[in-house]
């Protein structure tokens, strides 16, 4: 067995925040996505990578009415976008106090700068979850999102839209890993 040395060759601090959760996709060679959330703010930003391999942030996007950690999954779609599946929650006070329960998935751009821009949101109504499980592409042009109790099958046309296809409830018997291995074997 071999032994390596392991040197650092650059850093950059990019939050002051404590980061929680963040996952991280490369676009290309040299730039890569990071997704975080640090239980105040939500964000994607990008960055990139030179040949002497120091880190240049080049762009940050905010992503609202996500206050809390519901769950994330965030995938590449091709070299200029990605997608974005998470959960949220808010309080209603109307007719009296309760929690709403929301799930998104976004598709994004990133233009020839790298400068990232949402191009459609798609919001399942009627949740009883806030949770991504996973997020996964079962054909070029769709996507399956796995929640807490529920499956979504939602499709993406050539100009990055979103539409809803079918949900499935999710039997309580079957958890998140096994329903996507079940999805995984199916369509292929």
């Amino acid at each position: 067995m071999a032994i390596y040395d392991v040197s650092g060759i650059d850093e950059l601090e990019h939050d002051a925040d404590s980061t929680r959760y963040s996952k991280l996709i490369s676009l290309d060679s040299s730039h890569f996505v990071l997704f975080g959330y640090s239980g105040v703010n939500s964000y994607l930003k990008t960055f990139s990578v030179d040949a002497s391999f120091e880190i240049t942030q080049i762009d940050e996007f905010a992503i609202t009415a996500m206050t809390n950690y519901p769950g994330v999954s965030i995938e590449k779609i091709d070299d200029t976008h990605f997608i974005l599946g998470y959960g949220t929650t808010e309080v209603s006070l109307v007719p009296y106090f309760h929690i709403i329960y929301k799930e998104f998935i976004k598709t994004f751009s990133v233009d020839g700068s790298f400068i990232i821009s949402e191009e459609d949101s798609l919001e399942f109504s009627g949740s009883e979850e806030w949770s991504c499980r996973d997020l996964l592409q079962i054909s070029s042009t769709h996507y399956v999102f796995l929640s807490e109790k529920k499956l979504y099958i939602f499709s993406i046309d050539g100009s990055f839209n979103l539409t809803q296809v079918s949900s499935l409830a999710v039997p309580t018997t079957v958890n998140d890993a096994s329903l996507v291995l079940i999805i995984r074997h199916t369509s292929c």
